[in-house]
């Protein structure tokens, strides 16, 4: 089992550095007017999530608010110009 494992991490490594990759995920715009409809339902999903923490007794507020504020600096990271 450890020879497969090193195997496959040893051919991913080959892969990433074949194809310049840094193992940071990246936002490609092209996404966006390619899958409209995956995007409308990825904010709307989202959306529901900050509603339902919001009126949970036990998360309330400041909860949403930092849901709000990691789910955007988690994007911020993804996004490339």
């Amino acid at each position: 089992m450890n020879m497969i494992k090193v195997i496959l991490n040893e051919n991913l490594c080959q892969i990433n550095k074949q194809q310049n990759r840094n193992n940071s995920p990246y936002l490609n715009w092209q996404f966006i007017p390619t899958h409209p409809y995956l995007c409308i339902g990825m904010v709307m999903t989202y959306l529901l999530t900050a509603i339902l923490i919001y009126h949970t007794s036990y998360f309330g507020l400041y909860w949403t608010i930092g849901f709000t504020l990691s789910f955007f600096s988690f994007a911020r990271r993804c996004i490339t110009v």
